[in-house]
């Protein structure tokens, strides 16, 4: 008896699926990924990342739920991404990010496999990311990864350097949990 085997989906070929609309559906090397619906808790951290980022990048774009393309067998989305102006305009005429954003935001849950995210992590980092952070509603800290590896790991009574695209700014942590975790 012979074992089956399936062969990767290109992008293309995934585009053209037909997928239920109660997850959200991802190719991830050439592979359908289901990617469950985040918690409420996620959500709101998400938006208040975009609403302390918006103000910081006003040369380029801070989107939630961003979907990139990294190659032909990948489409991932990020929580929040920063994207150049330039590209996010390419992006827009192509409807869709083609390589990692410049700065990808991840919000752990118990749905996220902490070996996916680092997969993850290093797929945008090798293409095109960098800075990339993980914010973690259960302590309330964000690590910060760049293409060189871990940064650092901020807890609330600190404040989260952010130097990307001509910005030098920082933020206080607490400020992305407060009235949500805190």
């Amino acid at each position: 008896m012979s074992a089956a085997t399936t062969q990767p989906l290109t992008a293309e070929e995934f585009d053209r699926l037909d997928f239920p609309q109660d997850m959200n559906w991802e190719l991830h090397d050439g592979a359908v990924a289901e990617e469950p619906f985040p918690p409420l808790v996620n959500r709101l951290i998400q938006m208040r990342v975009v609403a302390l980022l918006g103000p910081l990048f006003r040369r380029a774009q801070v989107v939630m739920e961003c979907p990139f393309q990294i190659g032909g067998r990948d489409k991932r989305s990020a929580d929040v991404a920063v994207v150049s102006e330039h590209r996010a305009e390419v992006a827009l005429q192509k409807g869709i990010l083609t390589d990692a954003p410049e700065m990808v935001v991840e919000v752990l849950s118990p749905l996220k496999g902490y070996l996916e995210l680092k997969r993850y992590r290093r797929l945008c980092l090798n293409h095109g990311t960098a800075l990339f952070l993980v914010i973690d509603p259960e302590d309330n800290t964000v690590e910060v990864f760049t293409q060189c590896g871990k940064v650092a790991t901020y807890a609330v009574e600190e404040s989260l350097p952010v130097v990307l695209l001509d910005v030098s700014s920082a933020i206080p942590v607490a400020q992305i949990f407060q009235g949500i975790t805190l």
